[in-house]
């Protein structure tokens, strides 16, 4: 069992400040970032074109991501990844050395309890050979924050939707595989 499926990782108060606080915040923000803000995957595009104009650059990105705006940007894309794919969110318990090294951030993850025990046993076999079945998809952990700071990056191939879109892929391919 890696770190990240232990009830440790699922429910800490380290995460739940973090969700909370984002949680409260978010009214105020949709507020002032023009309302509206249901959840939805398509509301993702709308999120990317309002990030990419506050930070044109990824640098800038960087230098903004501890900021409100950015939080609760990064808290919002976790939220429609949670509501649409069925992800849950994940946090290393205790605070590590800044900045962030892999998973000291809040993530969304597709939970291995949700996974049907086929597809399951599929991804356990793929991973112990190294990984490289191509049939086999990524299993989403995806850092909200670190993956709006790479949407201002400006790469044709890096956007909100090709992430969601490789989570829906996960989920449809989970369901095939069981059968």
């Amino acid at each position: 069992m890696d770190d990240i499926d232990t009830p440790e990782w699922a429910d800490n108060p380290r995460l739940k400040r973090w969700l909370d606080s984002r949680r409260s915040a978010f009214p105020q923000w949709a507020l002032e970032q023009g309302g509206r803000w249901d959840f939805s995957v398509a509301s993702l595009g709308r999120l990317e074109e309002l990030v990419k104009r506050r930070y044109p650059s990824y640098e800038a990105a960087e230098s903004g991501s501890r900021s409100a705006f950015s939080s609760v940007a990064a808290w919002y894309l976790g939220e429609v990844l949670v509501h649409s794919h069925g992800l849950v969110w994940r946090c290393v318990p205790e605070e590590p050395p800044a900045p962030p090294v892999a998973g000291g951030r809040p993530l969304v993850y597709a939970d291995r309890s949700t996974i049907p025990a086929a597809a399951l046993e599929l991804l356990d076999e793929d991973a112990e050979a190294g990984g490289e079945d191509d049939a086999i998809p990524w299993q989403p952990v995806i850092d909200p924050a670190a993956t709006l700071q790479g949407v201002c990056a400006q790469e044709a191939d890096w956007s909100l939707a090709y992430w969601a879109q490789a989570c829906a892929e996960f989920r449809r391919w989970g369901e095939t595989a069981s059968r």
